[in-house]
């Protein structure tokens, strides 16, 4: 995501085919790392959750 896209993943809702291929701009109200994701999914879920960055 370092261009700031996303491929769309769609699990259920018979729409896979309509978002298959397609990027979407992500934004809101504030820039999030992976890791800030990552920690607030994990305080909204109250689950533990760890982001590990790959090295390419």
């Amino acid at each position: 995501m370092a261009e700031g896209r996303a491929m769309a993943v769609i699990g259920q809702g018979g729409r896979e085919k309509e978002h298959a291929g397609q990027a979407y701009e992500l934004s809101g109200p504030r820039l999030m790392s992976f890791a800030d994701v990552v920690a607030d999914i994990a305080y909204g879920t109250s689950r533990v959750i760890r982001y590990t960055p790959l090295n390419t």
